[in-house]
């Protein structure tokens, strides 16, 4: 998947696809795109080190990442990406440096990019402007005013995760209980209560 015949492939279907005027978004390309390019700069590596499973791994989470930040403009939401691809196995605070400053990095790249194609070369200047400003007509009490709606989705999404923990192991115990067909009847019982 992370493969560089891969890269070039999706490289160039993604600019096929866009000239051709087809309907589609090169987020997700992007983000293949940074994982693959993070596979791929292993080589640059000692062999010892490049073929190490947890190096592999943790590459392609930085570079999805890095993909993530450049797709979207958000070199913070990367980081969280990386983080939680990670998380279950081995975080450590060097990885979430490395994210940082590769996604950081990924931002600028594809802000000075998209500007020097609005705006003609681009020069070392900078001014972000995140969307928000002192005269955009917000508020404290705007803001205040989002306060129980964040509270509540928080409480939402932590129900939900307890939720689904519970599920997941009741799942475990059901599934080693019906070895055989139990993957079948599995299936038809979610396409039941979805369709």
């Amino acid at each position: 998947v992370v493969s560089p015949k891969s890269l070039v492939a999706t490289v160039a279907g993604l600019c096929f696809s866009i000239a051709s005027g087809l309907v589609v978004g090169p987020e997700g390309p992007m983000i293949h795109v940074g994982a693959a390019a993070g596979r791929q700069l292993m080589r640059l590596f000692p062999a010892e080190f490049s073929r190490s499973a947890v190096v592999a791994r943790t590459m392609v989470a930085v570079g999805a990442g890095a993909g993530v930040a450049a797709a979207f403009k958000a070199p913070f939401a990367g980081v969280m990406f990386v983080v939680e691809e990670l998380a279950s196995s081995m975080m450590s605070l060097q990885m979430v440096t490395c994210a940082l400053v590769a996604n950081t990095c990924a931002f600028f790249v594809a802000f000075w990019l998209e500007k020097a194609q609005a705006e003609g070369p681009v020069k070392y200047e900078f001014q972000a402007d995140y969307g928000a400003s002192f005269g955009c007509g917000y508020a404290i009490v705007d803001m205040l005013a989002v306060l129980p709606l964040a509270v509540a989705c928080g409480c939402w999404g932590a129900l939900f995760n307890a939720v689904n923990i519970r599920l997941n192991r009741l799942r475990g115990r059901w599934k080693n209980k019906w070895r055989g067909g139990g993957a079948l009847l599995e299936l038809l019982v979610v396409v039941l209560l979805t369709s």
